[in-house]
């Protein structure tokens, strides 16, 4: 844990990761993610961030940031050991963090924020465009996509493939999450829920493609 004292940016982004996980990106109230962040100048989000678009952008980057940097050290690990990972280990890469990440309250805000999302990030995807883009982001969708590639899945059905498996993954990490906040019984503990994500994100990237032209 850090001891350095929270900025005021650092405070307003737990604030609002928290509120909008609770009531909804459009449902917090931005007077409510002032003061629950201990400001008094109600304009003190606007001066910050500028805009409600803006500070979701930097609740979701502040996060990715976080979980890209043990995704990028075991991706590191694994080519440097002369290894080209293929789509199973670079799921697991990814999952691996993202599940850690349910064992604080921040993580399972955040998670429940990503899935309200979708229709952007989807949008975003069939486009190819990453988003929230980090260099990591970037670096594990090509390496998806290009793995993919090499079993001739055309580049239209990949790109689908990333659009759901976008959703999967965020889906269930987000129900995971209120599952987890909700104090019910869960049928996985967390590595075996880490398994079975990467099974069903491997099945959803990897399923048989038909042949162009052809309807599935």
């Amino acid at each position: 844990m850090s001891d350095e004292t929270p900025t005021t940016k650092d405070l307003l982004l737990d604030a609002a990761q928290h509120l909008f996980a609770r009531d909804g990106v459009q449902g917090a109230r931005i007077r409510e993610i002032n003061e629950l962040a201990g400001q008094r100048n109600p304009s003190a989000l606007h001066y910050h961030f500028g805009s409600r678009t803006a500070l979701v952008r930097a609740v979701l980057e502040r996060y990715q940031r976080a979980v890209d940097v043990t995704a990028a050290e075991a991706l590191d690990r694994l080519e440097d050991a002369g290894h080209a990972p293929d789509v199973r280990e670079i799921v697991e890469v990814v999952v691996r963090p993202e599940v850690q990440t349910l064992g604080t309250q921040a993580g399972r805000d955040c998670v429940r924020i990503i899935p309200q999302l979708l229709p952007e990030l989807s949008r975003n995807l069939r486009a190819g465009v990453v988003y929230p883009i980090t260099p990591v982001t970037r670096r594990i969708m090509a390496m998806l996509d290009e793995r993919m590639a090499t079993r001739s899945i055309p580049e239209r059905v990949r790109r689908e493939r990333l659009v759901s498996y976008a959703i999967v993954f965020t889906t269930l990490l987000g129900e995971r999450a209120h599952q987890v906040e909700a104090g019910g019984d869960l049928l996985l503990t967390d590595p075996e829920f880490a398994v079975h994500l990467v099974d069903v994100l491997e099945a959803v990237l990897l399923a048989p493609a038909p042949p162009p032209g052809q309807p599935g």
